[in-house]
């Protein structure tokens, strides 16, 4: 009988304990699951560079502004780079809005950044403070066809300012080399480098010299922004060709990169030792 007791007693145990887990997973009071809460991201959670264009003409509205880019979602990101101009020139007189905020839906934004729209290339970039984005355009003629150059580019920006990303999902640093003789074309110029995809880049570092010396003045451009297909890109910097080994390194603030040589004779060779260096 007492034996009968025990047995009896062993088996509602184990109905007691053994059935409050079925599904193997433990569970809060509420029987939800109590899910790991780490601040690494998931493997494949972080974003592709987005580049947005906008290559065409826009018609003013009845108060004379453009609403040209919408709202952006841009809480994926740390910096929003933009280029925009008139192009071809056409003698209207505006002004580029660029907010941040929430946008969409019930609004509360700010303007971050604000300048006349020109004919002049020139990269304005911010940082992501805020979960969407937009450009507007003010203070034009009403119902005025206005045709503009322009693009918006949202990368992650300095790996400093950003989370650890999920093994696997960072680009490798790639290196580019030019260790050879380059011919000058018929204006005196080289295009050394190419077009380079640098929007899953950060940084850009390159080394460039005359090697051996040949008594050749030429200028090195370094050019970033949209260069293939419909062009808008800014001259980030700009030195002498010599024969000092000197590394020039350039934030990425547009999705493509061009080092092209200008100045020097025409049809004549030139030796160069250089690298480029994405990172």
């Amino acid at each position: 009988m007492i034996q009968r007791l025990i047995g009896l007693l062993v088996l509602l145990a184990i109905f007691c304990t053994g059935f409050g887990h079925a599904s193997g997973k433990p569970k809060t009071q509420h029987g939800t699951e109590n899910l790991q809460q780490g601040e690494t991201p998931p493997t494949g959670t972080m974003p592709t560079p987005q580049l947005n264009t906008y290559f065409r003409t826009f018609k003013t509205d009845h108060l004379g502004q453009i609403f040209m880019s919408g709202a952006l979602n841009i809480e994926a990101f740390n910096k929003v780079n933009i280029e925009i101009i008139q192009w071809p020139r056409v003698p209207v007189n505006m002004t580029v809005l660029c907010n941040m905020g929430k946008i969409t839906g019930q609004t509360l934004a700010q303007t971050v950044g604000q300048f006349p729209l020109e004919s002049a290339a020139q990269i304005h970039t911010f940082d992501v403070v805020g979960p969407e984005f937009s450009v507007v355009l003010t203070g034009g003629p009403a119902e005025t066809d206005v045709p503009l150059q322009a693009w918006v580019f949202l990368s992650k920006g300095s790996p400093q300012q950003a989370h650890t990303p999920p093994i696997g999902s960072t680009v490798a640093p790639q290196l580019i080399t030019y260790f050879r003789t380059f011919r000058t074309d018929h204006l005196g110029q080289i295009s050394m480098s190419g077009i380079l995809n640098i929007e899953a880049f950060s940084k850009v570092d390159i080394e460039i010299a005359q090697w051996p010396q040949a008594p050749v003045n030429m200028t090195v451009l370094c050019n970033m922004g949209k260069i293939t297909g419909q062009t808008l890109a800014q001259n980030v910097g700009h030195f002498p060709l010599g024969t000092a080994a000197q590394i020039h390194t350039f934030d990425v603030v547009g999705p493509e990169f061009v080092v092209v040589l200008t100045g020097g004779p025409p049809d004549t060779e030139v030796s160069l030792q250089a690298w480029v260096f994405l990172h």
